[in-house]
């Protein structure tokens, strides 16, 4: 319990510069933690609830964009199927420094990333491809891959024009706001 102040003024002149009662919680707080025994969750919680946090989201800062384009891309990306977007999520997420450049902009980090892969058919195409396994993996069936030369299945979900229009069309959205 902290002492008696009636004779003190807030204003009272110690050495050392600390208040009687910050000393008597500093000593009921050792108290606690010497009968209470150390463990590792109390000690990660005690670093960091101690302040080298302070202000900041507890959530990493690339997972903290990967979730936050995920978001994005389930809201603005047309694919029913799903493997298409989960493709191009895991190819962004290897992309660090572009996700913390646009940390709580995912659609300029989007935008970027189209930059990069309209302009080459070549990566349009790989994509089609790891969409391909995707949805053969979610489906359990055999991914229709496109054969050069030949016209796509009718019931390929992911043809190489079929998501070169659905990403240009997306590029058009967020061109226009």
């Amino acid at each position: 319990m902290a002492p008696d102040r009636d004779d003190h003024d807030d204003h009272d002149d110690h050495d050392d510069g600390h208040e009687p009662e910050q000393d008597e919680l500093r000593r009921i707080e050792r108290e606690i933690r010497s009968r209470r025994g150390a463990d590792l969750a109390r000690a990660l919680a005690g670093r960091d609830g101690g302040g080298h946090l302070k202000g900041a989201s507890p959530t990493p800062v690339v997972q903290r964009a990967r979730l936050e384009l995920q978001q994005w891309l389930e809201e603005h990306l047309r694919d029913a199927d799903g493997a298409l977007r989960t493709v191009i999520l895991r190819r962004l997420s290897d992309r660090t420094e572009l996700l913390e450049r646009n940390l709580g902009r995912p659609a300029a980090t989007v935008a970027t990333w189209l930059d990069q892969v309209l302009p080459h058919p070549g990566l349009v195409a790989e994509l089609v491809r790891e969409a391909d396994v995707e949805w053969g993996r979610r489906f359990d069936e055999r991914p229709r891959f496109e054969r050069s030369g030949e016209e796509p299945t009718p019931d390929d979900p992911y043809t190489v024009a079929g998501v070169s229009e659905l990403l240009e069309a997306l590029r058009s959205r967020l061109d226009a706001g």
